[in-house]
């Protein structure tokens, strides 16, 4: 059976780019994971997209024009906070069943900027408001508290080792450590700094087989 491999990875920084569009987002790491799997993108034979599709339809075919014109079959995901994942599963799964060698799974977004701003286009039913994810996130810590005991110091670690790990990130938005007492509190329970940002950036893996594997298949046949 085959088995997919990730050869190549790329990432932009994360961050605010307003003069960036998101293709060119995608195109710059795509650019990396293929310079780091060493293959030109011609060789790539498919390609799995996935962002926030109702600001910014149709990615896929956009961002693949910056290599120039292809006639590769292109897939744009719409799956959420769950849209890289998604894609590199499909990628995997495409090679794992024989369709491809190389394949493309791309993950990018740009979100207007604001804990209340439009996201996606998701609306809290019944509101009439964009869907904010730090209300909506910050009203389940308080029910994972008032069931489980939770306390908001308990989560407030969650977010004092996220920024000590991006301190050390080149690529991370914020690179600067938070203690327990900083940030203002939002959504009842939850600090900003407890809770998720808007970020704008883009992450990309190259998923194929390898040299050996793709000569085994050619002896076999």
């Amino acid at each position: 059976m085959t088995t997919a491999k990730i050869i190549g990875v790329g990432m932009t920084k994360f961050g605010r780019f307003p003069e960036i569009s998101p293709e060119e987002l995608a195109f710059q790491a795509m650019e990396m994971a293929l310079a780091d799997a060493g293959i030109p993108f011609k060789d790539v034979q498919t390609m799995f997209l996935s962002n926030s599709g109702t600001i910014y339809p149709g990615i896929g075919p956009k961002a693949a024009l910056m290599f120039g014109r292809t006639t590769i079959p292109i897939v744009n995901v719409e799956a959420a906070c769950s849209g890289g994942g998604a894609c590199l599963r499909m990628a995997s799964m495409a090679i794992d069943q024989g369709e491809y060698d190389v394949v493309l799974a791309v993950g990018v977004e740009k979100q207007p900027k604001g804990f209340g701003a439009a996201i996606s286009g998701y609306e809290v039913a019944g509101h009439g408001w964009a869907h904010p994810e730090s209300g909506v996130l910050g009203c389940e810590a308080r029910k994972h508290m008032e069931t489980y005991g939770t306390t908001i110091e308990q989560i407030a670690q969650v977010s004092v080792k996220n920024h000590k790990n991006g301190e050390l990130n080149p690529n991370a938005m914020y690179q600067k450590a938070m203690t327990l007492e900083e940030g203002p509190v939002l959504a009842g329970h939850s600090r900003s700094s407890h809770a998720l940002y808007v970020l704008r950036s883009q992450r990309r893996c190259l998923s194929g087989r390898t040299l050996q594997q793709r000569d085994n298949q050619a002896l076999r046949q």
